[in-house]
């Protein structure tokens, strides 16, 4: 008796945007919900996900369903070709050190200066850029939950 078995690829992504193991749980059900995706899993250490389909599952098809939930796919071999891991990293270091050179005033005042009016202004114009600019990728993460009904730590971090 011959048994017939069914061909299975894989695929690796990168995964842009996961700030914690709810975000890839969500990533991976997302995935596994796709025709012909057998089965998916998602490393949030790694920013990776693997998933195993059928050979006709189109690649865009699984990046749209990820993107609809506020996260980005990319593979591996196009995001080495472009840099972009490199490119990312390197955003994410010069968004830190802008976010901390503007934080750090505002910390000082905080502590070693009497709270008056223009203490608060100052404040509030050294913080605005790092909550709506710097923290722009928790909001836009958290948007895309709220519309899918549903939270994770990016909720809890755009409200607070």
């Amino acid at each position: 008796m011959e048994v017939m078995t069914k061909q299975t690829t894989t695929l690796d992504f990168d995964v842009e945007g996961m700030t914690c193991a709810s975000c890839a749980a969500r990533i991976e059900k997302a995935l596994v919900k796709q025709p012909g995706v057998e089965a998916a899993t998602v490393n949030l250490a790694a920013a990776r996900a693997r998933v195993r389909t059928v050979p006709s599952v189109d690649e865009q098809s699984l990046k749209d369903a990820v993107a609809k939930i506020g996260y980005e796919l990319r593979t591996k071999e196009a995001d080495h070709a472009a840099g972009i891991h490199s490119t990312e990293e390197t955003r994410q270091w010069r968004r830190f050190w802008i976010a901390a050179a503007l934080t750090m005033p505002a910390l000082v005042l905080a502590m070693f200066t009497e709270m008056n009016a223009t203490s608060a202004w100052l404040q509030l114009a050294l913080t605005t850029p790092v909550v709506l600019w710097i923290g722009s990728q928790f909001h836009r993460i958290a948007w895309n939950q709220a519309i899918n009904r549903s939270v994770g730590m990016d909720t809890l971090i755009s409200l607070g």
